[in-house]
């Protein structure tokens, strides 16, 4: 940011952009300490918002699956049986040294329900795997309308971030329940690193974009007469895009969409066949920051594309439904 935007964003005349704001029409510099303190997207809930030092957060999620993607993109619904995931997410982060640096993690606990015709019902409830992640703000947006006659009106917002995944979770091959409910995570350690581009057409409309990819570590893994077999998973390539509207200091609304994939799997040297993945999902939230500026709560659906050929080799596909909770810090 700007010195000035900097100065709009610090807790004083957050305060009195708040007392201006409930006697008075909106002036311009409310207007970018709403957008500065309100662009932080449903799906970053650890992360730390602009304006803030650090961040503690709680999300409640729930998945249902309603289908599946065969490996050549066929959709097949999921009849004669249920399956259902309730995840509970902790997570925070903090800015340690720099206003533009900060470290964020967060950290799922899996209930997880499976019922299937052949090998009958189970619940389950395990961790999944853990993240923690840096990220750096290389690029400041102004934050106000974009001008041809103003060049650094067109600078975005620039995020480059890396972070490691953990596998904390249960691995598939560790499986002991018939249905697979106890499946909690990849099995695999995963380097990730990314970008994200945000840019304010003005201070209430916000598009994104944002790229990101993860190496997933090879593994050995044990088969059950005794032999092992060296598996290696394709790294994952993951495509955002995003639409964020700032109505005001305490409401505000997006839309978003991701498509992933990842290539063949390697198993012993020799690639698996048909086992590249692709997965295209739609959603979108409304965030309400109550007792502003430090309490912020999010509610945001999502699906995945139904149509035969919008993803593939993804066994449980469907609605999802979260809450977070955000309490920032300045």
């Amino acid at each position: 940011m700007t010195d000035s935007t900097h100065a709009r964003c610090r807790p004083g005349a957050l305060l009195l952009g708040l007392l201006v704001g409930l006697t008075a029409l909106a002036s311009p510099a409310l207007a970018s300490a709403q957008a500065c303190c309100t662009a932080t997207g449903a799906g970053e809930f650890s992360v730390v918002g602009r304006c803030q030092d650090s961040v503690l957060a709680t999300q409640l999620t729930y998945q249902r699956g309603a289908g599946s993607f065969s490996d050549d993109g066929d959709y097949r619904s999921l009849d004669h049986a249920q399956v259902n995931d309730l995840i509970v997410s902790v997570g925070g982060g903090f800015r340690p040294f720099h206003q533009r640096l900060q470290v964020y993690g967060s950290v799922p606990l899996r209930l997880q329900h499976r019922s299937f015709e052949a090998t009958g019902s189970d619940l389950r409830l395990g961790p999944g795997d853990a993240a923690a992640a840096v990220r750096w703000t290389a690029l400041q947006d102004s934050m106000g309308e974009i001008s041809l006659d103003a060049p650094k009106s067109l600078v975005p917002f620039l995020d480059l971030y890396a972070g490691l995944k953990v596998p904390t979770g249960r691995a598939p091959e560790d499986t002991v329940a018939t249905t697979g409910a106890d499946i909690t995570g990849d099995g695999a350690w995963q380097l990730m690193t990314g970008a994200k581009v945000s840019k304010f057409l003005d201070t209430k409309h916000v598009l994104g974009a944002q790229a990101s990819y993860s190496h997933r570590l090879a593994r050995t893994i044990e088969k059950p007469d005794g032999g092992t077999t060296d598996f290696a998973p394709a790294g994952e390539v993951d495509l955002q895009v995003s639409y964020l509207h700032i109505h005001d200091l305490f409401w505000s609304w997006g839309l978003n969409s991701s498509f992933k994939f990842a290539g063949e799997t390697v198993a012993d040297g020799e690639p698996v066949p048909d086992s590249e993945t692709r997965r295209l999902r739609f959603g979108g939230h409304i965030t309400h920051g109550f007792e502003f500026p430090f309490w912020e709560a999010t509610l945001s659906v999502s699906a995945d594309a139904w149509w035969n050929g919008a993803s593939s080799n993804v066994p449980f596909v469907g609605p999802a439904a979260s809450l977070t909770l955000r309490r920032q810090f300045l």
